[in-house]
């Protein structure tokens, strides 16, 4: 089973889906500091992709001090990566809430609708996360 899913009807580069699905693979812990990545071959079989995409990705990763290569051993979690992982996660989810916020108080619902509707639709997901 694949860590992620490419879209590849999507206007986001496929190396930029990658390089989002591993930051996301790393913030929620499925890889730790010092884990070896899949090679590149590997995940390029995985997700059905070139291997010059997931070459891409990896140097993209390694580029903003996600990942360290070690010469013919592969390719492996920096020490910093879950954290700054975990903030740029954080920061994508506070957007994306910003703009629903945004959109319900300019379609005509008042502060205290949007804040309502916000605690019900997070009471709803962690009720479906606690059902597994």
């Amino acid at each position: 089973m694949p860590l992620f899913s490419i879209n590849l009807a999507s206007n986001v580069p496929v190396y930029e889906q990658i390089v989002d699905g591993l930051r996301y693979a790393i913030a929620s812990g499925t890889f730790a500091a010092g884990d070896q990545l899949p090679s590149v071959r590997q995940l390029a079989v995985e997700l059905l992709v070139n291997p010059n995409t997931v070459a891409k990705a990896y140097r993209e990763l390694e580029r903003e001090g996600l990942t360290r290569t070690r010469p013919g051993l592969g390719v492996f979690v920096s020490e910093a990566a879950p954290r700054l992982c975990l903030r740029h996660r954080r920061r994508a989810v506070a957007d994306r809430i910003a703009a629903a916020i945004h959109e319900a108080l300019a379609s005509g619902l008042d502060p205290e609708e949007v804040r309502a509707l916000a605690e019900e639709v997070l009471e709803g997901a962690l009720e479906g996360a606690r059902r597994g």
